[in-house]
């Protein structure tokens, strides 16, 4: 097995939104992302995203979860790319 991590709980400061939503041609930045590592060979590929009510958190579970991901939304947005990283670990060592 050879998972893939995406760390997606920014806040896109600079963006004003989450920069994995926003399009590209006729996909968002997440569904390209998923399904590049799909097509690569990992599984499963693990998105976390900000808290449910975070703006724009839904859209991207919904993008990442129709594009094959496994989801992970902490009910807190983690500290840092290493925190979500970490917790996706945690998550995969529990058997998902």
């Amino acid at each position: 097995m050879i998972a893939a991590v995406v760390p997606a709980a920014g806040h896109s400061q600079r963006m004003g939104q989450p920069k994995l939503i926003l399009p590209v041609g006729d996909q968002t930045v997440i569904t390209r992302v998923v399904r590049a590592l799909a097509a690569g060979g990992a599984a499963p590929v693990i998105v976390v995203t900000p808290p449910p009510d975070a703006p724009g958190a839904l859209i991207l579970s919904r993008e990442a979860e129709s594009a094959g991901a496994e989801v992970l939304s902490p009910s807190e947005r983690p500290a840092d790319m290493r925190t979500s990283v970490e917790r996706a670990l945690k998550w995969l060592g529990q058997g998902g």
